[in-house]
């Protein structure tokens, strides 16, 4: 994702384990983000902004209202 505050700047973070198998994946969406091309992925699942607390609390009221 990218920095809240800078959006210069880009960040790919979290990979332990058996998650550097994603290096090849997760390089292409970031460079696809830093020449501003289109990823084909979806990036939203992993979007720094995901645990922003108005936004969890913006889209729990929306799952429910759909129910």
């Amino acid at each position: 994702d990218r920095h809240p505050k800078y959006p210069n700047i880009v960040v790919g973070c979290g990979f332990s384990g058996m998650g550097f198998k994603m290096g090849p994946v997760t390089g292409e969406i970031l460079a696809n983000m830093v020449t501003g091309k289109k990823s084909k992925y979806d990036t939203q699942p992993f979007k720094a902004s995901r645990f922003d607390i108005q936004q969890l609390k913006a889209s729990r009221l929306n799952q429910t209202s759909s129910l």
